[in-house]
């Protein structure tokens, strides 16, 4: 369901980068993929709208050719937006990266649980 409300920009959901970060989201936990949510939109219980009739924003990720190889992606929670390098090594790379972003949140104060 989430897969199928995401807007691609500079990537499609072809590619191999955008493979990847599906594989790694689909792989997180329950607590990883809510601090995901947390990450790209600011609020964690952004899961909650989930469902096809209640999105209010379609989540967005934009591949950015002037990101360095590798970097760590970053938000843009107004737009519920991923930003991710134009490449990494690996998948697991890709993974990692997104853990270290993840962990360091998105610079909003967090939803109250």
């Amino acid at each position: 369901m989430f897969e199928e409300n995401t807007d691609y920009a500079n990537c499609s959901d072809t590619d191999d980068l955008v493979k990847w970060f599906w594989n790694v989201f689909n792989a997180f936990n329950y607590e990883d993929k809510k601090a995901y949510m947390n990450f790209v939109s600011g609020k964690s219980r952004c899961m909650h709208v989930l469902e096809k009739a209640r999105f209010f924003k379609r989540h967005r990720i934009v591949k950015k050719s002037d990101k360095p190889e590798g970097d760590v992606p970053t938000s843009k929670p107004s737009d519920f937006e991923l930003v991710l390098a134009s490449s990494y090594a690996s998948q697991d790379q890709l993974k990692e990266k997104l853990l270290e972003a993840i962990s360091k949140g998105c610079g909003l104060e967090p939803d109250r649980d």
